[in-house]
């Protein structure tokens, strides 16, 4: 009898425990939103910061933050929270739709078409109506400025546009023989949801974001040292080793981010960003940074290639 009495008293803690979290978690997000809803975006990242902490949030609290940093103009930022939320929900059509927004903005249409494409043929159904007019927005321009482009590598969204199907016919036979487009994780995360555990998606997504966070106290705190610039360089490439080494490619590219803003033609920060990009798969990106080097250098191209 006493213990059935412990028992119980144990599950009634538990429950008030979990009606606490509840409680804060719709407070938090309710403040999340309204900081989102008046633009207060620094305001934003530091309450979702306060979530992930506490391990309380969802999908949608992920999402606004890429969208706050979108806001701010940190595209690198945005993208590694877009990672954190498909990580979390590989299905969010927003967090797909701002990745896409991030492309073109950073001059890399092919890819953005590409995620297009990955959305309109898997999660067509998932888009609103001001979501799909969005969508149409943007694929109008290219439909209209490139539309054998459209017609011969992205059929999906030919036919969203409703472009003449006459017109692709000469191309067909390309696309059938042609290799399907081979998209980044980033643009194609599947959803993690389906193949692990609820509870290990959960715990792969805190440890993801707060490494990201924790990285960006510590660069914060490199950015008020009142030291020369090579020597914050120096720095930057100490802690960007760190998580290298624990093969945290999202946090070390926050410190090598950085040091390529202070000097853009520091072969270190080139070399280490060749090598980085290089490991995530991304091999034309690696060597526009091994190219944009003084010098060649044999073992890094070896490594790339």
């Amino acid at each position: 009898m006493a213990k059935k009495k412990q028992k119980n008293t144990k599950v009634k803690k538990q429950a008030q425990s979990g009606g606490k979290m509840d409680n804060r978690f719709s407070e938090w997000k309710a403040q999340l939103i309204e900081q989102i809803e008046k633009e207060s975006y620094n305001e934003a990242i530091m309450t979702l910061a306060t979530m992930v902490q506490a391990k309380s949030f969802d999908a949608d609290c992920l999402y606004q933050g890429a969208y706050a940093y979108f806001m701010l103009g940190d595209y690198q930022r945005a993208t590694q929270w877009v990672e954190n939320t498909l990580q979390y929900d590989g299905q969010n059509v927003a967090a797909r739709l701002l990745l896409a927004r991030i492309c073109i903005l950073e001059d890399r249409p092919d890819e953005a078409l590409a995620i297009f494409e990955f959305l309109l043929k898997n999660f067509s159904a998932n888009l609103d109506a001001n979501q799909r007019e969005d969508v149409r927005d943007i694929l109008d321009f290219y439909g209209t400025g490139e539309p054998e482009k459209i017609l011969q590598h992205y059929p999906v969204i030919a036919k969203f546009l409703g472009l003449e199907a006459a017109q692709a016919e000469p191309e067909r036979e390309q696309v059938a023989s042609a290799a399907p487009v081979d998209l980044s994780p980033e643009q194609a995360a599947p959803a993690a949801s389906g193949d692990l555990p609820q509870e290990q998606v959960v715990n792969e997504t805190v440890a993801a974001a707060a490494n990201v966070l924790q990285a960006e106290e510590e660069l914060q705190q490199i950015r008020g040292k009142e030291v020369s610039i090579a020597e914050k360089i120096k720095l930057l490439h100490t802690f960007a080793a760190g998580y290298y080494y624990q093969q945290d490619y999202a946090a070390t590219k926050i410190f090598l981010a950085e040091a390529l803003q202070l000097d853009a033609k520091d072969d270190r920060t080139l070399y280490n960003l060749a090598i980085l990009y290089a490991d995530m798969g991304e091999k034309e990106k690696a060597m526009q940074f091994a190219t944009n080097m003084s010098y060649v250098d044999f073992a890094l191209l070896k490594a790339i290639r």
